[in-house]
């Protein structure tokens, strides 16, 4: 955390925030490497320590975007519950909602939460099986939208 606080003092008019940080889930000891859900009521012992690392990780970034008043870019994979949760509990207000993949009422949630919580849209946005990701954006106030490439993961659906 020091090198990255470094090139923050470094460089304070390019940096614009601090993350990417959250919590995935996709990948936890138990997936068989992403191709199955977790069993939440039986984690291993190896899956509740991948969870407990993405946890401080996640609020040392965000006592670092505190310390310099940036919103901090936060990534949620199969873990919509758990984001919320954790944001609400440790007061992280001021957030970029990476590559926003969630349906509506997550949305609703995180406005309701906060005024401070913007939402980047991918090329996920115009995947055909992407209904929920494109009801989202059409519910959100257009000044709380960002766009990203995520590239080259996610590219629109045109050039895949």
């Amino acid at each position: 955390m020091e090198s990255f606080e470094e090139l923050i003092r470094e460089n304070p008019d390019v940096i614009v925030a601090i993350g990417e940080t959250g919590f995935d889930f996709h990948y936890l000891d138990g997936s068989d490497d992403g191709k199955k859900s977790v069993d939440f009521t039986n984690l291993s012992l190896k899956a509740k320590e991948q969870i407990e690392n993405q946890k401080i990780w996640w609020i040392a970034q965000w006592e670092l975007a505190q310390k310099y008043n940036l919103p901090l870019v936060i990534h949620t994979r199969d873990a919509r519950d758990a984001t919320l949760d954790f944001m609400v509990q440790n007061n992280i207000h001021k957030a970029v909602i990476h590559c926003y993949s969630e349906n509506p009422d997550f949305a609703q949630k995180l406005l309701d939460f906060s005024s401070e919580i913007y939402f980047a849209f991918g090329g996920i946005l115009t995947y055909k099986n992407a209904e929920s990701v494109q009801e989202t954006a059409k519910m959100l106030p257009i000044n709380r939208i960002l766009l990203e490439t995520d590239a080259p993961f996610l590219s629109p659906q045109k050039v895949r």
